[in-house]
């Protein structure tokens, strides 16, 4: 459970990192 929620939070903060800078 624990390495699932690890790895979800990971993958949203890559894809908020990606978001971010796709827009810059």
């Amino acid at each position: 459970v624990h390495v699932d929620e690890t790895r979800g939070t990971l993958q949203s903060l890559v894809e908020l990192s990606a978001s971010q800078i796709v827009f810059k």
